[in-house]
């Protein structure tokens, strides 16, 4: 169709030039349209000859794989998402658990080594959750946290991961951005101490540095692209109508926590505790190559034990915390402690706790000299005390001349009070005592 209308308006141009025109320069027109038409022709007829050629050739090879040049590696709009920043936010995350977990002991020991392997984590707040004693200007500790919280700062649509320290107040120590591949730290602040993040409604970021920066503020926005910032100058009449956002502790979710503020003795108590204590014993409980001891307080009862007694354990790290004062009646704590052969005598460490594998334990004898007692069990498991499944269920735990782990229970099916032996066996893997 498109053919005949080209044709046609052909055929008009000549018939006008044929009435308006002399005879002879009509047909040096027409003659002139018909050379331009055969060249016209000559052209489609080469051009369609040059594509049956090429059809027939055999496809040049496309570039291998190795010889294109691989953009992946490089951020684009499309590769950032919500999904791919979670993703990445996930790795900077399990790495602050994991440096949680690590025993204090042996994060100070081999700090080098964690900080290798998790590099992404703060070395300054890491060290600090591992401190056992974070304030002794508040009458006793106060908890230590560690958590985080996603915000899209620029309301661009991709979240920015806040890591927060929970001490005090909650400091946002560290900013997370998504660059398309990995999670980047804004790492805005020269010092880790002292420092902190807050950001305002408009999406400034407002840093407050630490002292190897002389204790100044900065503020900075994000850039176009999301994950890098820019630093701006801001009057102090602008500082001061700079709204923040409100962030409460629902925000939050809390990685790791260190031992409750109220289990916590100062420096000076722990000091007065171990100049007092009725027994300070010391030994490598759990068998991981640190000591720790249990210390026993109380009002010596003018025969071998103690009234409003206090169990209480002080950790490789100097931390001092509260293991029983209550008798599983409800009552205070009072008894004595169970000597290892079950008999009241000896005042040495080692005449006091009970041996099984590589494991240390002590035993608390809830007793007023009466013809019936509980047996309080206590042992370490990763450098921190815990109460044994048995404990409070037996009489007179200990272990007898043979080797063997003895307790009894009480009978009365004979009509009087009899007492019934029962041994047990010790699990190495749980540090638990199993009644055989």
């Amino acid at each position: 169709m498109k053919k005949l209308l080209l044709w046609s308006l052909t055929v008009l141009t000549i018939s006008t030039c044929v009435t308006a025109c002399d005879l002879e320069e009509s047909i040096s027109i027409v003659n002139d349209i018909l050379e331009e038409k055969d060249l016209q022709q000559e052209k489609q007829m080469e051009s369609s000859a040059a594509s049956e050629e090429s059809a027939e050739a055999p496809a040049e090879e496309e570039p291998s794989a190795s010889l294109t040049e691989d953009f992946s590696e490089f951020p684009t709009d499309a590769a950032i998402t919500p999904e791919r920043a979670y993703a990445a936010y996930e790795n900077i995350i399990k790495e602050y658990q994991s440096a949680c977990a690590v025993e204090s002991s042996e994060w100070f020991a081999h700090k080098s080594e964690y900080l290798s392997k998790y590099p992404d984590v703060s070395s300054y707040i890491l060290d600090n959750y591992h401190t056992p004693f974070h304030d002794d200007g508040y009458g006793g500790d106060i908890p230590y946290e560690i958590a985080y919280m996603y915000f899209d700062v620029d309301q661009n649509g991709i979240p920015e991961l806040f890591m927060i320290e929970g001490f005090h107040e909650a400091n946002i120590f560290a900013i997370f951005t998504f660059d398309g591949n990995q999670a980047v730290d804004l790492n805005l602040a020269q010092s880790e101490e002292f420092s902190n993040y807050s950001v305002y409604t408009d999406g400034t970021i407002y840093v407050f540095d630490g002292p190897l920066n002389g204790y100044e503020s900065h503020y900075f926005l994000l850039e176009p692209d999301g994950y890098t910032v820019k630093p701006i100058v801001l009057s102090r009449e602008e500082q001061v109508l700079k709204q923040g956002v409100l962030i409460t502790l629902d925000d939050f979710i809390i990685l790791a926590k260190d031992i409750p503020v109220e289990n916590h003795f100062s420096n000076s108590e722990i000091d007065e505790h171990i100049k007092n204590a009725a027994y300070f014993l010391t030994s490598d409980y759990d068998g991981n190559g640190t000591e720790e001891s249990f210390l026993i307080m109380g009002t010596f009862d003018g025969v071998a034990g103690y009234m409003d007694a206090e169990i209480l354990f002080l950790d490789s790290n100097g931390t001092m915390i509260q293991v029983c004062d209550t008798a599983p009646q409800g009552d205070s704590l009072y008894g004595y402690l169970n000597p290892r052969n079950g008999k009241l005598e000896g005042n040495e460490t080692n005449d006091y706790l009970i041996p099984a594998g590589n494991a240390r334990f002590l035993a608390w004898e809830v007793s007023a000299y009466g013809s019936a007692s509980t047996s309080l069990i206590f042992g370490v498991r990763d450098g921190k005390p815990y109460e044994l499944d048995i404990s409070g269920e037996y009489m007179g735990f200990h272990q007898d001349e043979a080797g063997r782990y003895v307790a009894v229970t009480s009978d009365f099916s004979k009509g009087y009070h009899d007492y019934i032996e029962q041994v047990f066996a010790f699990d190495e893997e749980t540090k638990q005592f199993i009644l055989q």
